[in-house]
């Protein structure tokens, strides 16, 4: 649960912060016990997802879908991916295409589209001559 709360009596601008109850996960009976322990591996848990969320944020110019997508095609490509076997390492990915990444995903196929164009044109996806991604 996050509260709004004021840090300073004097300031107009509203705190935003998480309320103890809400800083365990309800699934984790240790976390609802209040053992350290696993209260310490949340907040590192917790930290990193930040961290990187950000770090997304910020690489994709704000677009949370660009990456999402970008891994949803990276965890399909790979699937069948022989390590070692660098030379041949295009012809080993699988490929798949926006209705599909659309089905796995929920985004609307258009949506996908544009995105995966997007992404196609600052070099992070690339079209193979059949029309689909890898």
């Amino acid at each position: 649960m996050i509260t709004s709360m004021q840090d300073q009596p004097d300031s107009d601008a509203p705190r935003i912060s998480v309320s103890p109850d809400a800083s365990a996960s309800s699934d984790c009976q240790s976390c609802r016990s209040g053992e350290s322990i696993c209260r310490k591996a949340c907040q590192i848990s917790w930290a990193y997802m930040v961290q990187s969320l950000s770090r997304l944020y910020h690489e994709f110019d704000g677009d949370f879908l660009l990456p999402l997508i970008l891994g949803e095609v990276y965890m399909h490509s790979t699937r069948n991916y022989q390590t070692g076997d660098d030379k041949h390492h295009h012809a080993s990915l699988l490929a798949t295409n926006p209705f599909s990444i659309s089905e796995v995903t929920g985004i609307p196929r258009e949506t996908v589209r544009r995105k995966i164009a997007k992404l196609v044109a600052d070099g992070r996806l690339e079209y193979r001559p059949i029309a689909v991604l890898s």
